[in-house]
């Protein structure tokens, strides 16, 4: 509901473009995104570095917003 409520909130906005970033080896949330209709724009390797000092690759996933229909205006 909240990805739903947001992905409305963009489009009401006039936005063209969302994107998510996280780490390419958690598959659960890349599978949320590609649900929610997100693709694949880039792949960063070893940009990230957790606590312990490994590196991760960074996964950047677009959404391109549909425009909302805005009325013509009256002559």
């Amino acid at each position: 509901m909240l990805a739903d409520a947001i992905l409305d909130l963009a489009q009401r906005a006039g936005l063209e473009k969302l994107l998510a970033q996280m780490v390419s080896d958690k598959p659960e949330p890349i599978r949320v995104f590609k649900r929610l209709g997100f693709r694949t724009e880039a792949t960063f390797n070893d940009q990230v570095k957790d606590r312990h000092g490994n590196t991760h690759d960074l996964l950047v996933m677009a959404y391109y917003v549909r425009p909302a229909s805005v009325p013509t205006p009256p002559r």
